[in-house]
């Protein structure tokens, strides 16, 4: 069954540990001050970028018709095992034109340091093979960054908007809090919460000043018919006048 690496933006901190950890996963170096001595630091396949108060991590997203293999000309970029497996790039068939990174929607495809070829995340193949998440999955303290089933992840989806469903239909159906009383709409009968604005706005009015008892619906069609009535009233007027 194919995995995806799963983004949740609001728990990414910015910290880089996945971008870390990614760039030892690709390199030789076996300590982090080796890898940011040696003449080409290593490179990561995944970036953070700000979006409004939260930071989101951008790596290959393995497209199921994905446009960098269709219009790689050395067929340097391919899918290894069918539609389930990631898109994995061939730098020793690369030379380097740029196609792949014109055509990538996200622009998670870049030059290497060394300008020989281009690189991508690889979802940290090996890894995912022995069994293990990819490097930056790993490395996320906040778990911003998961490896899932494609299909537990669609199970969840749907169940986050079935609960969003029924909680949006209880705030229709049910006082938005325990100030609020429900009452019979003057006009049409039906019963219908009467806001704590509301109650408050009665309390500060004189005795001989009414508010009724109207629900929205009512009160909006109430509304829609003074208007009415009064753009007839100016055309009347206008007719008159010529």
């Amino acid at each position: 069954m194919a995995k995806i690496i799963v983004v949740d933006e609001e728990r990414c901190l910015g910290c880089k540990s996945c971008t870390i950890a990614c760039a030892m996963a690709h390199c030789e170096a076996q300590t982090l001050v080796e890898a940011m001595n040696a003449e080409n630091p290593p490179q990561a396949r995944v970036h953070i970028e700000p979006v409004g108060a939260f930071g989101m991590p951008m790596q290959c997203r393995h497209c199921e018709e994905a446009p960098c293999i269709t219009v790689c000309p050395t067929e340097a970029i391919y899918r290894a095992e069918g539609e389930a497996s990631p898109v994995l790039m061939d730098q020793d068939r690369c030379i380097g034109c740029k196609m792949c990174m014109f055509v990538c929607p996200f622009g998670v495809i870049e030059l290497s340091r060394d300008g020989k070829a281009m690189i991508k995340c690889d979802m940290c193949i090996e890894r995912t093979e022995a069994g293990e998440p990819p490097a930056c999955v790993a490395a996320c303290p906040t778990g911003a960054l998961r490896f899932e089933e494609l299909d537990d992840y669609l199970r969840q989806r749907r169940r986050q908007a079935a609960q969003r469903v029924a909680d949006n239909g209880k705030k229709h159906t049910e006082p938005q809090d325990t100030d609020q009383k429900m009452v019979s709409c003057e006009i049409c009968g039906r019963p219908f919460a009467l806001r704590k604005q509301l109650q408050f706005v009665r309390s500060k009015l004189p005795d001989h000043f009414v508010v009724p008892n109207v629900c929205r619906q009512c009160r909006r069609s109430g509304s829609a018919a003074v208007l009415a009535e009064m753009s007839a009233d100016k055309s009347s007027e206008s007719e008159a006048g010529d």
